[in-house]
This record gives C-alpha cells, structure tokens and sequence, in this order.
C-alpha cells in the first residue's frame, strides 16, 4: 500500500519550513523599534494618524496609530547609526530624537519610545496599554462580593439542614 500525501499539504509544510527565515527580515542587531503613543490635549488618542521616521530628510519607517493612539515602527538600523539624529512626525507634532544602542549587542532588544501627548514630547514608556488600573479595583470588588454571597449561601444550606435534622427528630419523637 503506498501512502499518498494530498499536494496541497506539501506545499504548506514547504511553505512553513521556508518562511521562518523570511519573517526575521533583519538580524537582532539591524532591529530599532520606535513605539509610542500620538494624544490630543486632553490625552485622548489620535486614531490612525500617519507616523513617519526621518533620516536626513529621508523616511526610513512609517506606520499608523491604533484605536488607542499606539503605533511601532521598526526600522533597519546599523551600529554605526548609533547617535544620529531621526526626525518623527506626526499630527500632533514634530520631534528628533538620537539612537541610542549598545554596538555589538545582539540579545538586548533596541527600542526607543517616543510619544506625544497634549503638545509634549516624551521618550518614555507611558502606562496606556494593558489592564487599566482602575480595573483591578473593580475585579477587588466582585471577588468581595461573590465571597460574601457564597458565604451566605452556605451559612443558609447549613441551617436548612439543621432545621430539617431537628424535624426529623420531633417526628420521631411523636411515633
């Protein structure tokens, strides 16, 4: 008996087996991130607004922000470009920054962050993204809650059976 592989799953296991090298598209050390958020005055998020990187006037990267204002641009970057200056624009401002990477490192991951919020420029990680804070006092709130009515729940199931042991006990009393 001769087993026949149907074409179309070869094709997809040469497919997967070549394309993972292809999805790297630069070497750990050429990656630079550039991410961050664009908000208004009123740190609202600008959604799909244009993002673009600049080198000597000329884009190395562009992109759009998300619904919450987010973009992440990566660029192909060397060693050598370490300290040069990059240009960011976006709708809510313009502003340079300089690349900052360790030569040679291959492991750390490079990325800088770069936001802009109610006409400020900040190269740092803002707390936007994930679980907002005020959600772990809700989550606090119903687990509270749910104890108290499980507590509740028990402490009634123990006296119905408590009620009906001293019934049982009463009828058998009386025959």
């Amino acid at each position: 008996m001769k087993l026949v592989m149907p074409r179309s799953l070869v094709v997809t296991f040469v497919f997967f087996a070549l394309s993972g090298s292809a999805l790297a598209t630069h070497e750990a050390d050429h990656r630079y991130h550039i991410k961050g958020y664009v908000l208004d005055e009123k740190q609202m998020p600008l959604s799909d607004t244009d993002v673009s990187i600049l080198m000597n006037n000329q884009v190395l990267g562009f992109g759009n922000t998300d619904a919450d204002g987010f973009y992440s641009i990566r660029l192909h970057l060397h060693d050598s470009d370490r300290g040069k200056k990059l240009q960011i624009k976006t709708a809510a401002g313009v502003a340079d920054i300089r690349v900052m990477l360790t030569p040679g490192d291959k492991s750390t991951k490079r990325v800088h962050y770069a936001n802009f919020s109610g006409g400020q420029f900040l190269e740092k990680k803002l707390p936007r993204r994930g679980f907002p804070v005020w959600g772990y006092g809700i989550i606090i709130v119903v687990i509270g809650t749910a104890a108290v009515m499980v507590e509740r729940h028990i402490k009634r199931r123990k006296r119905r059976l408590l009620n009906r042991e001293k019934k049982k006990k009463k009828n058998k009393r009386r025959h």
